[in-house]
């Protein structure tokens, strides 16, 4: 008998779709599948498969070796 994780019993629903905003704020962030103009907040990460135009941080910033980013700031 072998038991499966809630991870295996579920199938994503939205894979392969990007999220596209303006502008994405809060305390801690962290993004995929993501284009953006401007993403703001204190702890921000951009993982896989992400273009952000530009990044204000103000406590620690992190990204995906494989997304794109113009352009951050620590404010």
């Amino acid at each position: 008998m072998s038991f499966l994780g809630l991870k295996d019993m579920i199938k994503p629903v939205c894979s392969n779709k990007i999220l596209t905003a303006d502008i994405i704020e809060g305390d801690l962030i962290y993004l995929e599948n993501t284009n953006a103009k401007i993403v703001r907040g204190n702890n921000v990460t951009i993982g896989t498969g992400c273009k952000i135009e530009l990044v204000e941080y103000k406590e620690s910033f992190k990204k995906d070796e494989k997304s794109i980013v113009d352009k951050n700031n620590k404010i």
